[in-house]
């Protein structure tokens, strides 16, 4: 997982996954990217290659899709900030004072 996202990858990765799924020339076509193909390519294949993507060939080109759901995404970034910033002890503290997954049990009078 990538400590931080360029923002030409951030808008790609962004469109992915609104659309679901997308090859480079659907990204250019959409109008919402602006920049050469080559340079949408580059940045997209650097984006599979971080494993933010996954791909499979379309004839000429690859179709690309996100690996993780953006809350996934945001998930596991917040968790990796937390463990290599502050270390376990921030972790655990963070943990704490999260309200607990168990279910509550209350007894009627």
């Amino acid at each position: 997982m990538p400590n931080r996202l360029g923002p030409l990858e951030t808008q790609m990765l962004r469109l992915v996954w609104e659309r679901g799924q997308a090859t480079v020339r659907e990204l250019i076509d959409s109008r919402e990217v602006s920049g050469a193909y080559t340079t949408v390519m580059t940045t997209v294949d650097r984006l599979y290659k971080k494993g933010l993507l996954d791909r499979v060939s379309e004839g000429r080109a690859f179709r690309y899709s996100p690996r993780k759901t953006r809350d996934e995404f945001k998930g596991a970034m917040i968790h990796r900030a937390l463990d290599s910033s502050h270390g376990p002890r921030m972790h655990r503290t963070a943990r704490a004072m999260m309200p607990a997954q168990r279910p509550s049990i209350h007894f009627e009078k």
